[in-house]
């Protein structure tokens, strides 16, 4: 199915990331599958726009100022955002480790806050960042409570290391194991270095918006490490779920 010219300006957009900042037309082409005429043409219009800033020394694109205003209207609808990052921050002096918060948009988690620690390891997670979420701690944490997007998932495992698991029944039964547990631990899934730990957070109806996860070195990991995570994890998590819960209660007030 074709695309309007509408989406491919939105997934022009999209492309830009804090891993790659500047594109060039002929990498946009290639990514959307795209004629290079047509991807100068949606550039133009972009550009014209103030979303797309195009650097005439080097000929590539980066984001333009107009996209600062949305960013802003973004950060203020998603509340959580703002109120996670004190509950990251003690979580962070508890572990030493890099902390974050995720929301499920898809089939990928995105990292909407971010704090690092003493021992970070390079996890390579930044605000923004997006995961496939079917081998992420964070990803699953979520996906584990969302039956009709973990059935799309379990049909999309694609491996990333020899620990991705892609057999769709083990993939559900871990999916049903973390409904029990209230957490889960993804072991070297998605990197070879790293081991995460991962816990739902829930809004006023206990339904799972998010997750908090901490990110581990493997050469630092033990089975006693990761008890105490859980504990600090969903501490963390219960801390967080009741403050958006006052948050709503507070609203209902007003």
């Amino acid at each position: 199915m074709r695309r309007t010219s509408v989406e491919n300006a939105l997934q022009v957009l999209k492309l830009f990331s804090i891993d790659e900042p500047e594109l060039s037309v002929t990498s946009i082409a290639e990514n959307l599958q795209i004629a290079k005429s047509t991807a100068y043409r949606l550039l133009a219009s972009l550009a014209h726009e103030g979303f797309v800033y195009k650097d005439t020394n080097s000929n590539l694109y980066s984001l333009g100022a107009s996209v600062l205003p949305m960013m802003d209207v973004v950060k203020s609808q998603i509340h959580i955002s703002h109120e996670v990052r004190f509950i990251l921050r003690d979580l962070v002096i508890h572990t030493n480790e890099n902390a974050h918060l995720g929301i499920l948009e898809g089939l990928d988690v995105v990292y909407l806050e971010t704090v690092e620690g003493k021992f970070a390891p390079d996890d390579y997670i930044h605000i923004g960042k997006r995961k496939p979420a079917h081998c992420t701690s964070g990803g699953k944490a979520i996906l584990a409570f969302n039956e009709e997007l973990a059935d799309i998932a379990a049909d999309n495992l694609q491996s990333y290391t020899s620990f991705t698991v892609t057999d769709q029944q083990e993939f559900k039964k871990q999916l049903r194991l973390i409904r029990e547990a209230g957490y889960v631990v993804s072991k070297r899934e998605y990197r070879p270095h790293i081991i995460a730990i991962a816990v739902p957070i829930y809004n006023e109806v206990r339904q799972v918006i998010a997750s908090i996860s901490i990110t581990i070195d493997k050469s630092r990991y033990s089975k006693r490490l990761e008890k105490r995570y859980i504990t600090d994890l969903i501490k963390a998590s219960k801390e967080l779920t009741e403050t958006i819960k006052q948050r709503k209660r507070s609203e209902a007030y007003v």
